[in-house]
């Protein structure tokens, strides 16, 4: 936890120099990929000295994601997908991992989820969208979170794109989409999440997305996304 802002300087170097060289972008994935592992701190103190640290280096960290490199679009995405996830090891001697809820409190605290669901409103290509929205499928269970993304049009964003994955029958990506808009639902804030799903954009899309299963459905699986959609609807 110490050595954040050293590395954060090292980060933005990388960055800094990715534009004329592209060998940069090794050692950069490898700092991002160390980074999805929680950090260790020498005192038991140090989770709250350096809890303002830690804030910016993850937010910093997560606007990576708008560099136009999918290899590092990915890292940084599975990086915070890492630290929100996985429970941390114990040791039963030497430096100690930070605690897992540090991990989740400091994501849920900072304004990390807007900066994943900005970039889905923008992205192009559909094996980053698809791993930004398996993140967004955790954060989403977080209420917080979940009211930050309702303040944004990411409902409008994803109702859309499933519209547009019916046409490759991208399923993978259609199932991400229900999951999240269901947590979004059952998570968000009961009096704005009406306002999100009831404009004419959104229930356009959905209704799209329902018709195409409607048609199309073979599997047992196309027949319960069906359902899904409709409920949304």
């Amino acid at each position: 936890l110490k050595d954040l802002v050293k590395v954060l300087t090292i980060v933005d170097a990388l960055v800094e120099r990715l534009e004329g060289d592209e060998e940069y972008t090794a050692p950069l994935l490898q700092i991002i990929m160390l980074c999805g592992k929680s950090f260790l701190k020498e005192k038991a103190s140090d989770d709250t000295v350096y809890a303002k640290d830690l804030v910016e280096f993850l937010t910093e960290l997560s606007k990576l994601v708008e560099l136009p490199l999918p290899m590092v679009q990915i890292a940084v995405t599975h990086c915070i997908g890492s630290l929100y996830c996985t429970p941390v090891t114990n040791y039963p001697e030497g430096p100690q991992a930070c605690k897992h809820e540090l991990n989740i409190r400091t994501i849920e605290e900072s304004n990390i989820v807007q900066i994943f669901a900005n970039e889905l409103r923008q992205m192009t290509d559909e094996a980053v969208y698809q791993e930004i929205l398996h993140l967004l499928l955790f954060l989403s269970l977080s209420s917080s979170n979940c009211d930050s993304l309702l303040g944004m049009d990411v409902v409008d964003v994803i109702a859309k794109s499933m519209a547009g994955a019916c046409s490759t029958n991208n399923s993978k990506l259609l199932q991400l989409s229900v999951e999240v808009l269901w947590n979004i639902i059952e998570y968000g804030n009961p009096e704005k999440v009406p306002e999100k799903f009831e404009t004419n954009n959104v229930v356009r899309s959905l209704y799209a997305t329902f018709l195409h299963f409607v048609q199309n459905a073979k599997t047992q699986q196309d027949m319960q996304l069906r359902n899904d959609v409709m409920a949304d609807v």
